[in-house]
Order: C-alpha cells, then sequence, then structure tokens
C-alpha cells in the first residue's frame, strides 16, 4: 500500500480515540484514494463527519492496521479479541 494515498476514518476514532471496529475497502474514487474506510461501532454517520487521513498517518497511528492494509478492494473486517477479521465482500 502507498503511504501517500488517502483513507476515510470516522471522526470519533480521529477525534476522540474511539478504536477502530470496522474496515471497508471499496473501489477508489480517485488516485490519491486508497479506498478504505475505518469506522467506529456506531452505524450510522453523516457523510460530512469522515476526516480524510493519509495511509502513513493511519498507520502510524494505529498499527494495528498493518495487518490487513493490503487486503483487496471488496474487503469487510471487524476487530474481534484485539484480531480483525475477514466478515465477507462489500
Amino acid at each position: 500500500m502507498k503511504p501517500d494515498l488517502v483513507a476515510i476514518i470516522c471522526h470519533h476514532i480521529a477525534e476522540t480515540g474511539v478504536e477502530i471496529q470496522r474496515a471497508i475497502r471499496t473501489s477508489p474514487v480517485d488516485p490519491a484514494d486508497s479506498g478504505w474506510q475505518f469506522l467506529c461501532p456506531i452505524d450510522e454517520h453523516p457523510e460530512s463527519s469522515g476526516k480524510v487521513w493519509l495511509i502513513s498517518e493511519v498507520l502510524t497511528v494505529h498499527p494495528e492496521l498493518n495487518q490487513i492494509i493490503d487486503a483487496p478492494i471488496g474487503s469487510r473486517f471487524v476487530m474481534k479479541d484485539d484480531k480483525f477479521i475477514e466478515v465477507g465482500a462489500v
């Protein structure tokens, strides 16, 4: 994964330190987009509440993501027992 690509981070994670509970990789919308979205346990978020971080920033703050960061587009993970478990395709 190129460290200069970006990801969407839930504002609860970015601003208050809530742990990442879900990780979803969709098709990128532009060349700088990794397709990754890192989300908290809350199901509904206003679209405007997402924060854009570089992949390098995400991995510095959340090194546990190194185990899944190269997963293919369409991957979906949940955190369970301090590990990300793949739960199917998007």
